[in-house]
């Protein structure tokens, strides 16, 4: 019972740091090389667990391939109305569209209400979970608690 009542506060207080960052606020309207430099920045800025929160319906990226190597959440805008008994995501209206490639080089990373839609000249993998450096202590070990 001591156990419970010390990690209690302690995830109160890591709980608390989280911040959500406006990237339509911040960042303002863009497209293109632009916006993924835009995400970059706004990666770059947060610290992990931080929410960076996308509250316009449509991000075009024009064949621009984002990256994200930080335990960060993406959020689209989240839905007025949630179906429970639905398999998949539903009320989805946050789309980044024309992505080149999207790629994620970090654990704990999640991706929230946002629809990935790749760019038609995309011919290979479009979606990439890779370790940064292959010279790793571990070159076996994977990235761990992604949630898409």
């Amino acid at each position: 019972m001591n156990m419970i009542r010390w990690i209690l506060p302690v995830f109160a207080v890591i709980s608390a740091r989280a911040a959500i960052i406006d990237f339509d606020a911040v960042y303002g309207s863009a497209s293109g090389w632009t916006l993924a430099q835009h995400l970059s920045a706004a990666v770059d800025s947060a610290s992990p667990g931080d929410i960076i929160q996308f509250n316009s319906a449509y991000y075009d990226f024009q064949g621009q391939g984002p990256s994200v190597d930080k335990a960060v959440t993406l959020r689209g805008i989240v839905p007025d109305s949630f179906d429970g008994s639905s398999v998949g995501a539903t009320n989805v209206t946050t789309v980044f569209d024309h992505l080149k490639h999207f790629n994620v080089y970090s654990s704990n990373f999640t991706l929230q209400h946002l629809e990935l839609r790749e760019d038609a000249s995309t011919t290979y993998a479009f979606n990439r979970f890779k370790r940064t450096v292959p010279e790793d202590e571990d070159p076996h070990q994977f990235y761990t608690n992604i949630v898409v």
